[in-house]
């Protein structure tokens, strides 16, 4: 995301929230870097983001690489809501108040 040559990544977690009832959804961006091996245990510090999203919004529902959208050379990422709640069964339908959201790539120092 960041075009630094090391791999990022972002983990989502739609029923999360600060307060998992309202199921907000959350994303965290890691990104990497020369002095991380890999073998860190409490990813909590190595956080460079968090978008927490609205109250039912069920933010990162989805997420999918978009390669450079906006054409800054950096890649972006699309984030989806969703109210898929109960089941996967009723997962296949589409609900005009999901929303998708661009990530645009960014440069952190």
């Amino acid at each position: 995301m960041n075009a630094d040559g090391f791999d990022d990544f972002l983990v989502s977690s739609p029923n999360s929230g600060y307060d998992t009832s309202q199921k907000k959804g959350v994303v965290q961006g890691y990104l990497g870097s020369s002095t991380n091996d890999g073998t860190t245990q409490d990813m909590g510090e190595a956080t460079e983001f968090t978008i927490v999203g609205s109250p039912a919004q069920r933010l990162g529902t989805a997420m999918i690489a978009a390669g450079d959208v906006n054409g800054d050379g950096f890649d972006d990422v699309w984030l989806g809501t969703g109210t898929c709640v109960y089941s996967w069964q009723n997962c296949g339908e589409i609900n005009p108040n999901d929303t998708t959201y661009l990530l645009s790539g960014i440069f952190l120092d």
